[in-house]
């Protein structure tokens, strides 16, 4: 069964009829992330992206940004080049209760439905938009890839925005995220510089 609706992509409207269309038309018990993927359309790299990012922006233990950094790399890097994820077919045949999945698929269409006076700063949600927001968000990936110590919380929270804005064809929140995700890419730069002089200045003490 296929679920994909052509312009998806440009189109929030059409995401929202596809992920109830996977929700309420009768089928297997399960749905696999093929399928999910399928309904996502071109969008899909930027959904996997939101989980990978949010359970990175609280206090997680230690080594969670390491299990989720590589995988978050590569789909922003999907983003970059079509926008659709594409994953090994080990992990595409994954599946899903339908009965669990299905109450959070009408849930997540009607979110994105609720787009108020309509697209705002259509320009960052635009496939264009959502490339050079990929390359943002790469680099961001690589600093929640990091084993910074709370490092990956402000990053992961501006994946979080972009991806979020990306879904919901809403440049506003695309706007947010890039913007915050530059803030943190400075912050996290500037410290460590300052660890990096620091660690210099203590050799040149200890070499006296």
């Amino acid at each position: 069964m296929s679920t994909s609706v052509e312009g998806s992509g440009t189109s929030v409207e059409a995401l929202a009829r596809s992920l109830l269309l996977l929700a309420d038309t009768p089928g297997p018990e399960r749905i696999t992330i093929s399928e999910l993927i399928g309904a996502l359309g071109d969008r899909s790299a930027a959904a996997l992206v939101l989980l990978l990012a949010l359970p990175n922006v609280l206090p997680m233990p230690p080594g969670t940004s390491a299990v989720l950094g590589a995988p978050l790399l590569l789909l922003t890097l999907q983003m970059v080049s079509s926008g659709r994820a594409r994953l090994p077919a080990t992990l595409a045949r994954r599946s899903f209760a339908r009965k669990h999945l299905a109450p959070l698929l009408r849930q997540a269409a009607a979110r994105l439905g609720r787009r108020g006076s309509g697209p705002h700063l259509g320009r960052f949600a635009s496939p264009l938009g959502v490339r050079l927001t990929g390359i943002v968000c790469s680099l961001l990936a690589l600093l929640v890839f990091l084993p910074i110590p709370f490092g990956n919380m402000a990053p992961a929270c501006a994946i979080s925005m972009c991806a979020f804005g990306i879904l919901r064809h809403d440049g506003r929140w695309v706007l947010g995220g890039l913007v915050a995700g530059l803030v943190s890419i400075a912050i996290l730069g500037a410290a460590l510089y300052g660890l990096g002089q620091l660690f210099v200045y203590a050799s040149q003490l200890v070499g006296r």
